[in-house]
């Protein structure tokens, strides 16, 4: 039986979290990019961001590829 699929991140916009999720698949960590709008978008003037969701047994490494992902974005920033 596969692992529940757990929310790791959310990123701000939909092209972040493809990056963060090829980021993952170099890891060898299947990652799922959730585009379901939520039903919030559109009540607010705030997109409520794109979920990145890996298997439970991954949570921990993907975690650590994120924060790793988001310090190199805030360098070259």
């Amino acid at each position: 039986m596969s692992d529940a699929m757990i929310t790791i991140y959310t990123a701000p916009d939909f092209a972040e979290a493809q990056m963060i999720r090829e980021a993952l698949a170099e890891a060898d960590i299947e990652a799922f990019v959730d585009q379901t709008p939520s039903p919030l978008d559109g009540l607010n003037a705030m997109n409520q961001g794109t979920p990145v969701m890996v298997e439970e047994k991954d949570v921990e490494a993907a975690q650590r590829i994120v924060a790793e992902f988001l310090a190199e974005q805030e360098e070259q920033a």
